[in-house]
């Protein structure tokens, strides 16, 4: 599914799917609200797979740990930005296809300014009245590509991160993409696959 979301991703953004490294240096420029859906729901993914569980009691504590620890690494008030993301981001985006909330004022735009050299893209930025923040899309897509990059580095060498990664694959490590014959029937329907379907 991880590889799935990132071709979709790529999609939503450019229009087209590259090497990641070269995405943003392409000049287009699509869905940047869908596109940030996308990137949320591809941190409570990585989220799962890191911890080795989805029960729904952890999900804003496991997601804000990992933004923390991966995605706004490098950033010193990552704790506070990683409740900024789940708050005024993650959740408003995927319940409601929206950024409304009650706690913060949330734009969503292409890419924050320059970052200094040496330093991380910014994902999250706060206005200098101290009431808004930027989400950048960019910077989060940055962000995202990194932290793939980094996990699948650490399951090479962790056998606990493995064993956490192999507890959630049967449930979010692929899903089926492909035609089916829906058949209709007096008590419900049954669905058969086509011959192209396959797992990605």
């Amino acid at each position: 599914m991880l590889h799935l979301l990132r071709r979709e991703i790529q999609d939503c953004l450019i229009g087209e799917v590259t090497p990641e490294n070269q995405t943003l240096s392409r000049p287009e420029r699509r869905r940047l609200f869908a596109t940030a859906i996308l990137l949320v729901a591809g941190v409570d993914l990585l989220a799962k797979f890191y911890e080795g569980t989805d029960n729904n009691g952890g999900t804003g504590r496991r997601f804000k740990a990992f933004a923390t620890r991966f995605i706004l690494k490098g950033f010193g008030n990552a704790a506070i930005l990683s409740e900024v993301l789940w708050v005024g981001c993650r959740n408003p985006l995927l319940h409601s296809f929206g950024i409304h909330n009650e706690l913060y004022n949330i734009i969503v735009v292409r890419r924050i300014g320059a970052a200094p050299q040496g330093k991380p893209e910014p994902v999250l930025s706060k206005s200098l009245d101290g009431k808004s923040y930027a989400l950048s899309v960019e910077g989060l897509f940055e962000a995202f590509c990194r932290t793939v990059a980094e996990y699948r580095d650490l399951l090479r060498d962790n056998q606990d991160l493995r064993r956490k990664f192999d507890l959630m694959f049967p449930k979010y490590g692929q899903i089926s993409v492909g035609a089916v014959t829906i058949e209709v029937t007096d008590s419900g329907f049954v669905m058969r696959p086509e011959r192209d379907s396959q797992r990605s």
